[in-house]
């Protein structure tokens, strides 16, 4: 008669379970880590809209006369006037006087003075949400 050794019926349990259990761990940090970064994502992305809804400008007026355009701020946070683009027929308009370290407030109106505005045919103003908006001079 031949004495055959194997594992018990205990033992086998109790490795099949320790190698569901490592199978286990294994799977809650990859799936942690994938419902994380999905989660800041979502974050950031919320962030970065809301940034936009706050910061957003239009046109409140056009002269060529005198070469100017009224800017207002629609948004609910005050936004530097540098950050604030304005473009004369395409070009980038290098306005004059308080623009350059104005802060236009909530609901505030800033005006861009300067040359090039005189001459055009339309106007664009882009907010540092990057929305825009143009008008015929």
């Amino acid at each position: 008669m031949t004495n055959k050794k194997g594992i018990t019926p205990v033992v086998a349990l109790i490795l099949l379970l320790v190698i569901v259990i490592v199978i286990v761990g294994f799977s809650f940090e990859v799936f942690q880590g994938v419902v994380s970064s999905a989660g800041e994502s979502a974050q950031t992305q919320a962030e970065t809209t809301s940034g936009q809804v706050t910061q957003t400008v239009r046109i409140e007026s056009v002269d060529a006369v005198i070469g100017a355009v009224s800017v207002r701020n629609i948004g609910s946070a005050a936004i530097n006037a540098t950050n604030v683009g304005v473009y004369a027929d395409g070009a980038l308009v290098d306005c004059t006087g308080d623009w350059s370290s104005e802060l236009i407030s909530a609901g505030g109106v800033s005006t861009c003075t300067d040359s090039g505005i005189d001459s055009c045919t339309s106007i664009r103003v882009t907010s540092p949400s990057g929305a825009s908006q143009t008008m015929d001079c």
